[in-house]
């Protein structure tokens, strides 16, 4: 990527200006303008799985049309484009103009995503940590370009969608032992799963007590350098490949090596065993490890943007918790 505004061939065209608006909206009178609006009549739905989610967990909004609505959307096999709204604490509201994450004509799907269409309805990435985030109560919408009323672009709308994104820093966690000052936690939503079904995994590592510097992947830009995980089986074996359901997301990173690790202040991962390809496949007991290799030293060398260490300083600090994964239809709590 080359950003060169100087190197770019100035181009100014005729200004071309059209009237639109999102939707019709009804006022809450006895409330302050433009609080408690809703669609009159929302064109389709927007959903998520839950209503709460933990700052940076990533998620799915799921799109489907509303069997009581009038509105027909298009249905000749071409990817819909429609535009998502999210209004967050703190910041002014923002429109990205999104397509599904799988749909019928909308190029060649994913083999690790079920195609969709308006009537059974498909996903759109939720942009967390992408376009928005932190915690709060941040409310979403979806438009798509509706007929023509000869007033210019008109949208209709979904139902306005409200999400709590909870603070990581209020989620309890039991954290693993202390090696040099350095320690790393694994928190879960609950303690059984049925096979198949998705485990969050909540994961925070902090220096809280190293006096020399500690130095460390970034979990920002480069996660999956920074922390391991593996699920033993009974026997304390890692889990064969055979053992496992496919993963169902991409491990990148940016590759910006050692970086210093603040003291005092915790970081935060939101993965899940599917995304990892660590989802048992089978009933049983299990036991998820994270591993987190930082170095700790005072004697660090700088080449250019990146930082070497001695590998005797670094130090491997774990956090481990057990789940039990039971057949589909039993239930977990």
């Amino acid at each position: 990527m080359a950003v060169a505004p100087s190197l770019i061939e100035q181009v100014c065209s005729e200004i071309t200006v059209s009237p639109w608006s999102l939707t019709k909206v009804r006022f809450d009178e006895t409330s302050s303008l433009g609080t408690n609006r809703e669609p009159e009549a929302p064109a389709f739905r927007l959903m998520a799985k839950k209503s709460t989610y933990d700052d940076g967990e990533w998620f799915a909004l799921h799109v489907a049309s509303d069997p009581s609505s009038d509105w027909n959307p298009q249905t000749d096999g071409t990817c819909p484009t429609v535009f998502l709204e999210v209004d967050s604490p703190g910041h002014a509201a923002r429109i990205d103009e999104v397509q599904p994450r799988s749909f019928i004509g909308c190029g060649e799907n994913s083999a690790r995503q079920k195609t969709g269409e308006w009537q059974t309805g498909f996903d759109l990435d939720s942009g967390i940590h992408s376009r928005w985030g932190g915690p709060g109560e941040h409310t979403f919408q979806v438009f798509a370009i509706g007929p023509p009323d000869g007033t210019g672009i008109h949208f209709v709308a979904s139902n306005v969608l409200h999400i709590q994104i909870l603070d990581p820093m209020e989620i309890p966690r039991t954290w693993g032992p202390l090696i040099q000052g350095l320690r790393a936690s694994i928190a879960l939503d609950k303690n059984t799963y049925e096979v198949g079904e998705d485990i969050p995994l909540h994961i925070a590592i902090q220096n809280l007590s190293a006096d020399p510097p500690v130095y460390s992947e970034s979990p920002v830009w480069d996660p999956f350098f920074t922390v391991g995980i593996q699920v033993l089986d009974n026997r304390g074996q890692p889990l064969a490949s055979e053992a496992r359901l496919p993963a169902t997301g991409i491990i990148t990173g940016h590759g910006r090596g050692l970086m210093p690790f603040e003291k005092g202040k915790p970081a935060f991962l939101e993965w899940a065993l599917g995304g990892l390809g660590w989802l048992p496949k089978n009933p049983g007991s299990y036991t998820i490890v994270a591993s987190w290799t930082p170095c700790v030293t005072d004697h660090a060398e700088r080449s250019g943007p990146f930082i070497s260490v001695d590998p005797q300083s670094c130090v491997r600090v774990r956090a481990t918790t057990s789940i039990r994964v039971v057949p589909r239809g039993e239930g977990g709590n």
